[in-house]
């Protein structure tokens, strides 16, 4: 392969308008090889010369080098698959032929700028220039090469680790008369908490509730407020996460009255995990308090407990107390 030279960053540096016309290129008629100071400031820069008198006569053509295409190899090491591929390469090069001896001492921008100055940035005189520097040379050889390139693939072998995880049994002892299944049943804190409201399913009225404080000579005790609707249901919800032991029994009781003698439009319905409890209807004549008490079997250690105060729709407002709830194992 012929020696090359990369003449990219000089064709880069600007040239004046009148000297890129490509009728000025071909327009001399006749070379003067005498030495004035345009063919002088040529032959004197060769290293520069030889590339800007290339391009300005237009007799540069380029080497194609191609690189052949490997196909992808890819090769299973240890369950992993490593894939290497190859692609087409083409090298383009610049191939001008060799010029003798460089004596310039300048940078190439300078060096090619004293050119133009010398040569009065006059067409012809440069083109009659570069045509004696370079000869009757028409154009430079155009060479192609196939080359094979050498191909390395890496492969890691990859291993497999297997680890055995100890498995351990927890077994915890859980027991129920040590272990407080409701929190602020009696409501003494004079806060909800561990207790909390839901919100009542779409098309009921949600009603209004309070602690109310010296309730018939109680500290504290839950009020349900039971505004009436004559289109729909009011009703409050009042629940807690009970701490159960699995397997136990335990019983539910609690003090409760209903103060607005609506009878049975009133309800007081108890769910323990969904599953209904207790269904007290009101009363048509005032009433002291009443208790009562139900049993469940724990599935879990956590056990949902759900009060819903409801009054029917019609007319009429109803008030419903709960105090003294508690929730104890059963022997």
């Amino acid at each position: 392969m012929k020696t090359t030279f990369s003449s990219g960053a000089l064709l880069a540096l600007t040239i004046p308008a009148v000297l890129a016309s490509p009728h000025d290129l071909f327009g001399v008629q006749k070379r003067d090889c005498t030495g004035n100071n345009c063919n002088r400031a040529v032959r004197g820069n060769p290293d520069v010369a030889a590339p800007f008198c290339y391009t300005y006569l237009g007799r540069i053509t380029t080497e194609t080098d191609v690189a052949t295409e490997y196909t992808t190899t890819t090769t299973t090491v240890t369950n992993t698959v490593a894939t290497v591929t190859v692609y087409d390469s083409t090298i383009t090069a610049t191939v001008l032929p060799p010029w003798v001896a460089k004596r310039a001492t300048q940078g190439p921008e300078e060096t090619l700028s004293s050119i133009i100055k010398a040569c009065t940035s006059d067409a012809s005189k440069i083109s009659s220039a570069c045509s004696c520097f370079l000869g009757d040379a028409t154009s430079t050889v155009t060479e192609s090469t196939t080359t094979t390139l050498p191909v390395t693939v890496t492969e890691t072998a990859t291993d497999t680790l297997t680890v055995d995880v100890p498995t351990y049994t927890v077994t915890e002892t859980c027991y129920p008369r040590a272990t407080p299944a409701i929190g602020n049943g009696l409501f003494n804190t004079g806060s909800l908490s561990p207790w909390y409201t839901v919100p009542v399913e779409s098309g009921v009225k949600q009603g209004s509730n309070s602690l109310v404080h010296n309730w018939f000579g109680h500290n504290f005790a839950f009020k349900a407020g039971l505004e009436a609707s004559t289109s729909k249901a009011t009703k409050v919800k009042l629940a807690q996460d009970l701490v159960t032991c699995p397997g136990a029994k335990y019983k539910i009781s609690f003090w409760y009255i209903f103060i607005g003698l609506r009878g049975d439009d009133a309800h007081i319905v108890v769910y323990v995990n969904g599953v209904q409890k207790f269904n007290i209807k009101g009363s048509l004549w005032p009433v002291w308090l009443f208790s009562t008490d139900a049993t469940f079997t724990a599935t879990s250690g956590s056990t949902y407990l759900e009060f819903d105060f409801v009054l029917d729709k019609g007319r009429g407002d109803e008030d419903i107390y709960i105090d003294g709830v508690t929730v104890t194992p059963v022997p």
